[in-house]
């Protein structure tokens, strides 16, 4: 008998750890391919691949953008600051904004915000690396700063 192979996709969250503990999210699809003899998968050679690609629920319907598409339409300036910075959406009005230190502790979260353009001010956190995780339309984009 040949060679069984079978595919198939499975759209699903994969969480990565940084260097600093904290899981870092994303959407990838996932493709699993098992090469087996007689149809029996425990012989079999299991491989896994990811690829970036828009977020896709479990019922295969679109639920996001691609990362890029979101990227190019938040911008964060100055960039580096003094602490004191602005945040403007090109798209849609920002709903929440969350900032985490370089350990990953989260320093700054403001919810309902409801506008295209929002100013923040950090002026009294150390010097540093800040991720800004910035939410809007059911998305979130992370944008770096640099507080000098």
């Amino acid at each position: 008998t040949g060679a069984a192979y079978s595919h198939e996709y499975y759209p699903c969250i994969i969480r990565f750890k940084n260097s600093y503990g904290r899981a870092i999210e994303n959407a990838y699809m996932v493709y699993v391919a098992f090469l087996a003899k007689s149809g029996d998968t425990s012989d079999g050679i299991a491989s896994l691949k990811t690829q970036d690609m828009d977020a896709i629920s479990p019922d295969n319907e679109f639920i996001g953008k691609s990362s890029e598409d979101l990227d190019s339409k938040i911008e964060v300036y100055p960039n580096p600051n003094q602490g004191s910075f602005s945040i403007r959406s090109l798209d849609n009005f920002i709903e929440e904004i969350k900032i985490y230190n370089a350990s990953g502790t989260l320093i700054y979260d403001k919810r309902n915000i409801n506008q295209s353009e929002f100013s923040i001010n950090i002026e009294g956190r150390p010097r540093g690396i800040y991720h800004i995780h910035i939410y809007q339309n059911n998305q979130m984009i992370t944008k770096k700063i640099i507080k000098n």
